[in-house]
This record gives structure tokens, sequence and C-alpha cells, in this order.
């Protein structure tokens, strides 16, 4: 293959989205970047989800397989390990879609900065029946009227594994990866529930990454999103920051920026770890004015349970 095409594999997992997953599938077989090798694996659906890939299948030769249920960060696994062969490697889960133009602009922008560990760039939100809710203007990144006046055409050169830890602002649909970083960071992690974000930590905390500044894709809510259980999400969260506690205590403002957003946000998911969490950090409480607030949301809050 020429060097200035190179191969592109692409994964499509899907789990019970038959009412999306042709969608996406065309938006992949019809971008405008032809080479490319798709692999769509069906997680042991229980609906229709895995006819309507095998026609599909038929109609434009992409490779289908359905296994037993075994979760989304083993179907990824799977999916890079025995079947990936190119350059680099895109995902995107059977209820989202692209942007046409998604594969075509990222190979030519990845191979004029092939340093970078992974790249991403911004994405539509659509509702289930693909109308447009919003277009996502501003990433969810701290700062990021500062982030956004550093961007140099649609590079962003300062993207850091700072900002990334403390929280998830990467659309996973919208990302490409180097098939090589894995065999240096390693796989998804299959305990969490938060395995896209997993890997981006991973990846930013030993590569480079960028912001491809243009909209890529289109990311579906609905009823069903992962991301809608609060409690499932909150375990996977504290299960990421354990595992990077060593190092953002080497970065002291860091993790004491994540302590108090887990602080307050547990002040209204799980107000007894909130207390747990503020009880341990009273040190913090002179320091932070965040931390404070969320020390008299919580006292206010068991004050008024008590007259009552």
């Amino acid at each position: 293959m020429k060097q200035e095409n190179p191969l592109v594999s692409v994964i499509i997992p899907c789990y019970n989205h038959e009412k999306y997953i042709a969608q996406c599938i065309e938006s992949v077989v019809q971008q405008t970047y032809p080479y490319l090798e798709i692999f769509v694996l069906d997680d042991g659906s229980t609906d229709g989800s895995f006819a309507i890939i095998q026609e599909l299948s038929k109609q434009y030769g992409f490779f289908a397989e359905t296994h037993a249920n075994k979760g989304l960060s083993a179907t990824l696994n799977k999916g890079i390990q025995q079947y990936a062969r190119g350059k680099y490697v895109c995902i995107v889960a059977s209820d989202d879609y692209w942007e046409r133009t998604k594969v075509e602009k990222q190979v030519a922008f990845y191979e004029k900065h092939p340093d970078l560990g992974f790249i991403f760039g911004r994405t539509y939100i659509v509702n289930e029946y693909s109308n447009l809710i919003r277009y996502e203007e501003n990433l969810p990144i701290p700062n990021y009227q500062v982030f956004r006046d550093q961007l140099v055409g649609p590079y962003h050169p300062n993207c850091s594994f700072e900002q990334l830890i403390y929280g998830n602002f990467i659309p996973a649909l919208t990302v490409m990866i180097r098939r090589s970083v894995f065999d240096k960071i390693g796989y998804f992690d299959e305990k969490s529930a938060i395995e896209d974000w997993d890997m981006w930590v991973r990846i930013a905390h030993e590569c480079k990454y960028a912001i491809q500044d243009e909209f890529l894709g289109f990311y579906r809510v609905h009823a069903s999103n992962i991301s809608n259980d609060q409690e499932k999400m909150q375990v996977s969260r504290d299960y990421l920051i354990e595992k990077w506690k060593g190092t953002l205590k080497k970065s002291k403002p860091v993790f004491e920026n994540i302590l108090l957003r887990e602080i307050a946000d547990s002040c209204v998911t799980d107000k007894k770890r909130a207390a747990k969490l503020i009880f341990s950090n009273m040190h913090l409480f002179f320091r932070y004015k965040a931390f404070r607030k969320s020390f008299k949301r919580l006292f206010l809050k068991f004050r008024f349970r008590k007259k009552r």
C-alpha cells in the first residue's frame, strides 16, 4: 500500500442497537476515504441487531461476527488484537455515526503529526431520531476559553495529561489512534465502565495528543446510554482515580482539584461518601472556597433532616 494511503481499521462494537446500527455502518462504508477495513462485532445482542449486520455485510463486504456477551472492553480488545491491521484504528459505537469526511480529514492530519498518540475532534449531539439537539460549542475542558485561544489552526499543541485526568472531554467516536500505541500502552481495561476515558488517560501519560477542531461525528443521546447509570460511572471514576493517585499527588494542585470535584458531586449523589471525603481532608478547609461550600451544603442538609 502506498505510504500516502495508510490502512485504517474501523471497529464497530454492537449490543442491542437494532434501531441505530444500520445508520452507524452506513456512515462508515460511505466515508470519502476508501482505505478501510471494517469489523462489526456483535456482543451477544438479544434483539435483531445481528440480522441487520449480516444483511449489510452481504451488501458491503465488511467483516461481521457475533459472540456470547462479554462486555464492551473485551469486544474492543478482541477487535484490536485479532483483526486490526491498519496503521490507524478508529472505534465508533453502534448508536453513533460519522460525518462523511471524518477519516479522510484525520488521516491527512495525523500524517502531518506522526508523533501523536491519538487525535480527536468535536461532535454534534443528536437524539434517538437523529435530530440535532445542539452543537458541542464548548468542550467541557477546565479553562476552555484559554484552551480555545491556544488553538493553532485545527491543532492544539498543549493538550495535557492533567487536563484529561480532571475529566473526560473526548468524544470517543471522533478518536483516531496509531495502532502501535496499543502495543505500548496495552488494551482497554475490562474492569472499567469508562474504558474510553481510562484509555485516553493512559495514552496521554505517555504520548502527546491533539484536538482537530472540526465536527467529525454525531453522538446520540438516548435512554439506554451507559453514562445514564450514575452509580456505575461513579464506581469506575473512583477506580480510575485510584490507579493514578500516586502520580497525581506529585502534582498536588491537580489532585486537590479532582478531589474537590469528587466531593461536590458526592454531595448530590452519595452524601455518606461526601462526608467521608470531607472529614478525611479537613486540611483543605481554609485553602479552598469550593471545599467550604461543599462542607456547608452537606452540613445544612444533615441539619435540615434532623429538624424534620
